[in-house]
């Protein structure tokens, strides 16, 4: 398996201080649980819980699916969101 390089310096695409306080607990738990993953990730999920249930730290354009995206995953597996000929797409 190939592993990257860390980078120098983190990048963020979002500036929001919830989401770069979640990625420091995420980093002091793994740090401190390498030994147990299970223990790492039964560690992080109420932080998870915590930071999915909060509104606004993530911007809108986050929220929905990048449609260019969409359509080269869609091309590679043969897959479409086109309806089919019977079929009634629901927006509920």
């Amino acid at each position: 398996m190939a592993y990257l390089e860390p980078l120098v310096e983190d990048q963020w695409f979002i500036a929001s201080p919830k989401l770069k306080q979640f990625v420091a607990t995420v980093r002091e738990i793994s740090d401190r649980t390498t030994h147990n993953r299970a223990q790492t990730l039964s560690a992080l999920e109420p932080y998870f819980t915590q930071l999915l249930a909060k509104k606004g730290w993530l911007p809108d354009r986050f929220t929905k699916p990048n449609p260019e995206q969409e359509s080269v995953r869609s091309f590679r597996s043969g897959y479409s969101n086109a309806p089919c000929k019977n079929e009634v797409k629901s927006h509920a």
